[in-house]
């Protein structure tokens, strides 16, 4: 069982961390409880391979009015960065551990992984949750093909999350998270969409928008079903992001992704839910490898191992 260090607890957001250890030098500071998790639930949504330019980034939000109303109800002040490698397993990487692509390939003792620790490994280690309350939701790939989270030393599959990975498109990874929301009762929840690269990389304009339609609108659903629910509704965070972008026309269109092109770096981020800013400034370009500090900052964990920071102006004063 794990603790933040006491120089760390400011770092802390919204509800604190758990008691730094040490406290009494008359203890074991394994034999201190942790409190129980008292603060805001939190739901990441990640659209892989959502252009900027066709979700958030479209004033006439012709594909996705969804997210635009959910941005206009919370923080999205432009696109953040992806700085790394605009590839899915490099960009989820940067989103799940706050490192720059923190990828390892399967190798002969473990199999594809990312690097360093993740959100997951964070909120569970530090409140001590089991891993229901801790979802990892995403179609249903053979086991060897979802990438797991991290090995590490101090963390690794003792705090891995409970990976769903059941259904064939974006509907059924929804569909799995509403039932978890009942049958689980998830603090924290990351909904994988990945149809709309797949639709982008056939290279049909009008099968590429009509996914991001169709995630848009899931988008919707998540929202609507936590705001049904007592446990969830005025309690939860929403936030939704992207791995990367896609080329823009200058490089070469929609079709691919992978290069430093604004079309490629340039995604989408939005907050919304009870502590965040709706008059959110940035006084800096957040990046991907922001979103994990200021996952700790909300959740009440301390990311060590990061190369990114809170997501300064998002979050109201605590």
């Amino acid at each position: 069982m794990r603790s933040a260090p006491l120089v760390l607890i400011l770092a802390c957001g919204l509800i604190g961390c758990p008691p730094a250890s040490g406290d009494s030098a008359d203890s074991d500071p394994s034999d201190l409880p942790l409190p129980s998790y008292q603060g805001p639930r939190v739901v990441l949504v990640l659209i892989d391979g959502a252009r900027y330019t066709e979700v958030l980034g479209d004033p006439k939000a012709a594909w996705a009015p969804e997210l635009a109303a959910l941005a206009a109800q919370g923080c999205a002040p432009g696109p953040i960065l992806n700085l790394g490698v605009t590839t899915t397993k490099y960009g989820t990487a940067s989103v799940h551990t706050g490192i720059w692509n923190a990828w390892a390939d399967a190798n002969g003792e473990y199999e594809a992984h990312y690097r360093y620790p993740t959100h997951w490994e964070y909120l569970r280690s530090s409140w001590d949750l089991p891993p229901e309350r801790a979802l990892y939701l995403l179609p249903g790939y053979d086991d060897a093909s979802v990438w797991k989270p991290s090995y590490h030393e101090d963390y690794g599959p003792e705090f891995w999350p409970l990976i769903v990975n059941e259904g064939w498109d974006d509907a059924d990874v929804v569909d799995n998270f509403v039932a978890a929301l009942d049958s689980q009762d998830p603090v924290f929840s990351m909904v994988y969409l990945p149809s709309v690269d797949g639709a982008g990389h056939d290279g049909v304009w009008e099968g590429y928008t009509a996914a991001v339609s169709e995630a848009d609108r899931l988008v919707g659903v998540i929202w609507r079903e936590l705001q049904a629910r007592p446990a969830y509704a005025g309690n939860t965070v929403l936030l939704v992001t992207s791995d990367h972008g896609r080329h823009d026309d200058e490089h070469g269109g929609f079709q691919d992704h992978g290069c430093a092109c604004d079309g490629c770096q340039q995604v989408m981020f939005l907050a919304v839910g009870p502590g965040v800013n709706p008059a959110c400034a940035p006084t800096r370009a957040w990046e991907q490898v922001d979103i994990v500090p200021t996952l700790g900052a909300l959740q009440g964990y301390v990311p060590d191992h990061t190369e990114g920071a809170v997501m300064e102006g998002l979050l109201l004063p605590y």
